[in-house]
């Protein structure tokens, strides 16, 4: 008799089908609680979950997913976050929360934004972190200015301080207008 492995069986045997197992099984019971209203926002073990297991998750979808779900959680979700953008090793990880930082807009995050934009090697979360800055609107506005006058940021820095700028728009006016030459 040749008898067919059930999906437990098989996700049981690998690690990368066991773990995405487990991601899932974490989305659904999330998305339940967010829709009974029962989600615990101050449950940081759980946070921590969302966003090192859930980001880091190989199926982009499912990391798009999560990144949605966390954006609805919004700022009790943003420590977690810049720990991941600020400390994590993996780079997915590392990206997708500056990516869910865009989502979230946090005013908080700026400084660790900042430190992304002008410090992360890879050039996903460089322009990520530009662009949760531009979401966060006038906060992230003097610190952008002052990358662009500084002569020590590279060209492509200083195209994605203007662009987070333009994308801000009549918030930064004021400080634009400040300026004296």
């Amino acid at each position: 008799m040749n008898k067919m492995p059930n999906s437990e069986t098989q996700s049981g045997d690998d690690p990368i089908l066991r773990v995405q197992a487990q991601n899932d099984a974490l989305m659904e019971m999330v998305s339940e609680q967010i829709t009974l209203d029962t989600f615990d926002a101050n449950d940081h073990q759980l946070l921590k979950r969302l966003v090192v297991d859930g980001l880091g998750d190989p199926r982009g979808l499912v990391r798009l997913r999560f990144a949605e779900t966390l954006g609805e959680i919004g700022e009790p979700a943003t420590p977690f976050l810049l720990e991941a953008l600020q400390f994590h090793p993996n780079v997915t990880i590392r990206r997708a929360a500056a990516k869910t930082l865009t989502i979230i807009a946090d005013p908080a995050a700026v400084p660790v934004l900042l430190q992304a934009f002008l410090n992360d090697e890879d050039t996903v979360v460089h322009g990520s972190a530009a662009g949760a800055l531009a979401r966060t609107g006038e906060v992230a506005v003097p610190a952008l200015l002052e990358i662009l006058a500084s002569p020590e940021h590279a060209e492509n820095t200083k195209g994605h301080a203007a662009w987070a700028l333009a994308f801000i728009g009549s918030e930064a006016s004021e400080h634009l207008y400040s300026i004296r030459p």
